[in-house]
């Protein structure tokens, strides 16, 4: 497919009257630039295609200096007269579904439609992003809800069915269905029968052996406790921190240092003032 990438001739108030009309023209007054100096229309205020007179267009945008700068990838094989936007992402005509500038294999153009930002369906299958959900369910297929008011933004990767658990459209085989929740003191982790449950992204659920469910808190930053133990959450892992009293733990200095990624409190319990690095605990 070809690419191009220009500077953008943009259309918002005043002047450049022809861009304007041109806008206009197609039934509303959207955002209009060039492409190899035909004049181009975006198909919707949210969108990422646009069109000309004769082509069809994926886009996306970065800044340079201030100014912003498009990178244009034409639609190949598109039915120009019937194409539509489904989403920002998502398009369809009488024959495909694309995702961005390709098809979309094997959806079905009659019956697609988009659940959120992240996953679509058709009557036979669910999509994340342009990756077919292997297994999941259509008609019990949806996104979980937040059961707590947190600002952690999860809940547009998380879906469920009757059978499963997703997470970002990966099937995740080592929880519980039936008994999965969001844990809403901490609204970062989960549970199911089985035990708690840390939402670590791309990674899937992982496992946090050992803790326990109901006394789970966090402490401060990237420190957690429950009734036997104080916990340290690093970015791949989460693990007790050995020798240290959970009674009468607490944080002196919670204050994040961006040098090498390390969190460089003081800690303090009854038997000791610690400094603490990710990759060490030492006493002072």
């Amino acid at each position: 497919m070809s690419k191009t990438t220009n500077s953008i001739l943009i259309a918002v108030i005043g002047g450049l009257s022809l861009v304007v009309v041109g806008a206009m023209a197609f039934g509303g007054l959207y955002l209009t630039f060039y492409v190899n100096n035909a004049l181009c229309l975006k198909l919707g205020m949210n969108s990422n295609f646009a069109k000309d007179c004769s082509s069809l267009y994926f886009y996306t945008t970065n800044w340079s200096l201030g100014i912003p700068v498009k990178s244009y990838e034409e639609i190949k094989e598109a039915d120009f007269a019937t194409f539509k936007v489904v989403q920002n992402l998502y398009a369809k005509d009488k024959n495909v579904v694309f995702y961005e500038a390709a098809k979309l294999s094997g959806a079905n153009p009659a019956t697609f439609a988009v659940i959120n930002r992240l996953y679509a369906k058709d009557d036979d299958q669910i999509f994340y992003e342009d990756k077919e959900v292997s297994g999941a369910d259509v008609e019990s297929f949806s996104i979980l809800q937040p059961e707590s008011q947190s600002q952690f933004k999860w809940h547009e990767s998380i879906a469920v069915d009757k059978h499963s658990v997703y997470l970002l459209g990966k099937k995740q085989e080592q929880v519980d269905r039936d008994s999965f929740h969001e844990l809403v003191a901490v609204p970062e982790f989960f549970y199911d029968r089985e035990g708690l449950l840390l939402y670590f992204g791309d990674r899937g659920f992982v496992r946090v052996q050992g803790a326990d469910v109901d006394s789970w808190r966090n402490v401060d930053g990237p420190f957690y406790s429950d009734k036997n133990a104080i916990w340290l959450r690093d970015h791949d892992y989460v693990k007790v921190l050995e020798n240290i009293d959970r009674a009468t733990f607490e944080v002196l200095k919670p204050e994040i240092e961006q040098q090498e990624k390390i969190f460089t409190p003081y800690l303090k319990d009854k038997n000791h003032i610690y400094l603490f690095r990710y990759d060490k605990v030492g006493i002072l």
